[in-house]
């Protein structure tokens, strides 16, 4: 695993601590991630649970948006096409 996808990972962690120069840390050991795969000690934090479910609340809610909207354009073209057949 690259420092990008263990910087992703570890954000998602409880344990997740930032130094003075940006950079994450495990809050536990106070060291820079070195895990391959998985860390052993990772903890979800269940404030960015929250945040993510907030978020696809927010793009379930555009979605239908989108689609209440494309169904609303497509009974007005259905009415109008109905109307030139009645004339």
């Amino acid at each position: 695993m690259n420092d990008l996808r263990r910087m992703i990972y570890c954000q998602q962690c409880m344990h997740m601590k930032v130094d003075a120069s940006d950079d994450v840390l495990c809050g536990l050991t106070n060291a820079r991630p070195d895990f391959e795969e998985e860390c052993d000690t990772f903890a979800v934090n269940p404030e960015i649970m929250k945040e993510s479910r907030a978020e696809k609340s927010y793009s379930m809610m555009k979605l239908d948006f989108k689609t209440v909207a494309s169904i609303i354009i497509f009974i007005v073209a259905l009415i109008r096409l109905i109307r030139r057949f009645i004339k």
